[in-house]
């Protein structure tokens, strides 16, 4: 099991997050939506969520990364993303730079979709995306 640390997240991990811009913009998180923020880590993208209007809900596994998150004010809670056990009660699920983290796809894939009402969406990048979308492309055409 990895263990996270929030004050070396923010020192080595944080352009994680400050690639993410796009990937918000693909949430377009709307006043009064109810969001699940799969693997919130320490809560900043969470805390653009909730002040875009959003009523979000912040999840990880790590308790460090969690306390950071309730430092900033946040509704968090410790739970394994292959576990989700959620019914129709999210507008939408958001999660960046967390699903590469998550073993059996096929679980939280199943338990994100239990968790969103009918015609929600999920917009999920891993940092594996976000890091090949900014590197130079050297391929042919």
């Amino acid at each position: 099991m990895q263990r996270w640390s929030a004050s070396h997240y923010a020192a080595n991990g944080r352009f994680v997050q400050d690639l993410a811009s796009d990937v918000l913009a693909m949430l377009a998180p709307r006043p009064g939506e109810r969001i699940l923020d799969l693997g919130c880590g320490d809560g900043r993208l969470t805390a653009e969520i909730k002040a875009a209007g959003a009523d979000v809900l912040g999840i990880d596994l790590s308790d460090d990364l969690l306390d950071a998150a309730r430092a900033r004010g946040l509704d968090v809670q410790k739970l394994d993303g292959h576990e989700l056990a959620f019914a129709q009660e999210f507008d939408a699920v958001f999660s960046n730079a967390a699903l590469h983290w998550m073993r059996a796809p096929e679980l939280v894939v199943a338990g994100v979709a239990r968790a969103l009402n009918p015609g929600g969406r999920f917009v999920g990048d891993s940092a594996v995306t976000a890091m090949s979308r900014r590197l130079p492309r050297r391929c042919a055409p």
